[in-house]
């Protein structure tokens, strides 16, 4: 019904037709990332349809995909700040689809369709798929670009964050938004009556234990491992007999991660992570 929309401006109808494209490839995106291949839609059902449409590979749904989000990428603003419509709400407008958005998903659908994996089910070998590799590789060069863009503000798009900052893009306390200068897309969540958001990204990967969710996503050890060393080098399993090497000395980011034994944890002065049984 898009060609129903006459009262609007040029620049309207590219912004809500972009939308569109960027959505449908989402969802598609969101459902084939747990179900594997299944038919694209884009059409409209009459109640009289027989819904037996055919079964696409993941890589062909990844290409469906893949030219929707090509055409949703230049009908998207870089900030909707800076636009007619987003102009009317400065300073509002998180969680508006945008073009870094876009190439960011592009980039992602295609690298997991580059997986071994994700080859073996669309009826190949079980080994990366190089071109489709090349060409998550080049869309992240493009997002890049468009994180360096400058704005009419004078800000770039995206910018990293002091790294003192760094956890104000995982979770807040103070009942704002953790939305950041780093941040491509994020869910908006409403408040909860405490002033707090109703979930913290923080506490989703906090042991139950520890004061986190029920839906807790605990670590393995293999992940754990995958955080380099200060110097960009790899962690090395001979390590794990190290104590200063295992837990220190590591990239920055693993102590704003990861729970080490005796880690401060908490409010109180006095609270500390204690990992081990026995007094």
């Amino acid at each position: 019904n898009f060609h129903h929309l006459t009262e609007a401006t040029q620049e309207e109808k590219d912004l809500i037709l972009g939308q569109i494209y960027f959505f449908r490839a989402f969802f598609h995106g969101e459902i084939i990332s747990v179900w594997g291949g299944m038919p694209y839609v884009d059409t409209v059902f009459a109640a009289s349809d027989e819904l037996r449409l055919p079964r696409l590979t993941y890589h062909q749904i990844t290409e469906r995909i893949i030219e929707d989000l090509d055409k949703a990428i230049p009908l998207l603003p870089l900030d909707w700040d800076f636009t007619g419509p987003g102009s009317q709400r400065v300073g509002s407008n998180a969680g508006r689809i945008t073009r870094g958005a876009a190439l960011a998903y592009k980039q992602k659908f295609l690298l997991y369709a580059a997986s071994p994996l994700m080859n073996k089910f669309s009826g190949n070998t079980a080994i990366y798929n190089k071109a489709l590799a090349g060409r998550a590789a080049a869309a992240g060069w493009e997002a890049i670009k468009v994180a360096n863009t400058v704005l009419p503000s004078g800000n770039t798009v995206y910018a990293l964050l002091p790294f003192a900052k760094y956890s104000d893009m995982f979770y807040k306390v103070d009942g704002t938004m953790p939305w950041t200068t780093e941040t491509i897309l994020q869910r908006v969540e409403r408040q909860s009556g405490s002033g707090r958001f109703s979930s913290h990204v923080r506490r989703i990967y906090v042991p139950a234990s520890f004061g986190g969710t029920e839906y807790c996503h605990g670590v393995n050890q293999l992940y754990v491992d995958r955080f380099e060393m200060a110097d960009g080098t790899r962690y090395r399993e001979e390590y794990d007999n190290d104590e200063d090497k295992r837990w220190n000395n590591r990239d920055p980011r693993f102590r704003q991660s990861i729970l080490v034994d005796r880690d401060k944890w908490g409010d109180h002065v006095n609270a500390y992570a204690k990992l081990w049984e026995g007094p």
